[in-house]
Parts: C-alpha cells; sequence; structure tokens
C-alpha cells in the first residue's frame, strides 16, 4: 500500500517518527516542506464556496469546500496519527452522512509550498490547484 512519494503521505501507513508538527502544519523531516497527505475515501462534494479577503491588502482568494466519505479503517488510523501529531483526543469539525467536510486553504496562500520540489510530483497540475 502506498506510504509515501516525495512530499505526498499517506498518514495510515506512515511511520509517525518521520513526521514533525511546525506552527500548527504537518511537515516531513527529511524535506522539511509540508507534506500532503493523500487520504483514501469518496469524494462526495466539492464546489468554490465564494472570493474571500484576507491579509495586509485585503486581496480576495477562492477557497473551496471538500467533503470525503473516508474509508473507514483508513480513517481511524489517520485519526490516530493526527491525534498523536497535533495532541488532540477528540475531532471537531463539519461531520456528515455525506462524512467530513473542510474548507481548502487559499489558493496562492501559505509557507512553504515554494521549497517543494513539484516538478518531481506524480500528480497531474490540475489536482494542484485545490
Amino acid at each position: 500500500m502506498f506510504c509515501q512519494s516525495n512530499q505526498y503521505i499517506n498518514t495510515a501507513q506512515i511511520d509517525p517518527g518521520l513526521l514533525y508538527i511546525e506552527n500548527s502544519r504537518l511537515r516531513i523531516k527529511d524535506k522539511k516542506c509540508l507534506a500532503i497527505c493523500i487520504l483514501s475515501g469518496t469524494l462526495t462534494e466539492s464546489y468554490l464556496i465564494a472570493s474571500s479577503e484576507a491579509g495586509p491588502r485585503h486581496l480576495p482568494y477562492a477557497i473551496h469546500k471538500v467533503t470525503i466519505a473516508p474509508l473507514e479503517q483508513e480513517m481511524c488510523q489517520d485519526a490516530s496519527l493526527w491525534g498523536l501529531l497535533f495532541d488532540f483526543h477528540v475531532i471537531t469539525g463539519m461531520m456528515s452522512p455525506s462524512g467530513f467536510g473542510f474548507a481548502t486553504r487559499g489558493e496562492g496562500k501559505g509557507d512553504g509550498w515554494s521549497n517543494c520540489k513539484w516538478s518531481e510530483t506524480f500528480l497531474p497540475e490540475s489536482l494542484l490547484t485545490l
């Protein structure tokens, strides 16, 4: 089963010792860049919420809402790793019969993405913009 390729990881399979938390972000120790978690499940919902404005110049950027119905066994392992690394015991969030939902980070926002080697990725460019 898939465990890691570059910055892409399967949190249900990876050794927690290979990861660390910095500024509330999951990172890979040997690459020192953000970890991109691959979750096994079914995408049940994905749409553009709206453009938001934030930051010192209040520039607009797109935010998407995504809902995933995870594979149950994998989700238990994922949640265990997240709890261990982020030091929590209860997961709260947007939960429904369709799965769990979350908003993506704004397009072009965030730290550390420029340090990762996107040219080495195995995912198509269209998936990297979510």
